[in-house]
């Protein structure tokens, strides 16, 4: 479990360093505390448990994480934070989906220009503008729940 939390640990990282950091934005799949960061906890359960835990045996993230924590392999309450961030993330990148008709993964650093997507997920000022600063305070809440959690699990990356 050593060997493979630190490999799982090391490919995560270059993953991040060579994907996950595209300027001036947020990466929702591959950036910190991201949609990957969700999967590689996922898969770090699989392989470690996997082979004696049919249930593991998935190429669902959502299934998988409802296995570890039925399995109790990891903290249930940790595992229902993460599939809510796990499904908040992937509505986050749905909705800029739609909105450009095409795979985009980032959303700018700059709130006032997530105006579509703050829309898009519900975060309206009651005179109907979208509030970019509640979505981007949501993003931002939950994306560094998760990487807390993959550090916890995996120790630090390397920045």
């Amino acid at each position: 479990p050593t060997q493979l939390r630190t490999e799982i640990g090391s490919m995560r990282f270059r993953v991040e360093r060579e994907l996950g950091r595209p300027a001036g934005k947020y990466d929702i799949k591959r950036g910190k505390g991201g949609i990957m960061d969700v999967d590689f906890i996922s898969h770090y359960f699989q392989l470690a448990h996997g082979h004696a835990e049919p249930s593991l045996q998935t190429a669902s993230t959502r299934k998988a994480l409802a296995a570890i924590a039925a399995l109790e392999l990891f903290d249930p309450d940790r595992i229902a934070e993460l599939t809510a961030a796990y499904d908040y993330l992937k509505r986050v990148e749905a909705c800029l989906r739609v909105h450009d008709m095409k795979s985009i993964d980032g959303i700018h650093r700059q709130t006032a220009a997530n105006h579509v997507v703050a829309r898009a997920m519900g975060h309206v000022n009651p005179d109907g503008a979208a509030d970019t600063r509640a979505f981007m305070h949501e993003y931002l809440k939950r994306t560094r729940r998760v990487r807390r959690i993959f550090t916890d699990i995996f120790g630090a990356l390397d920045d």
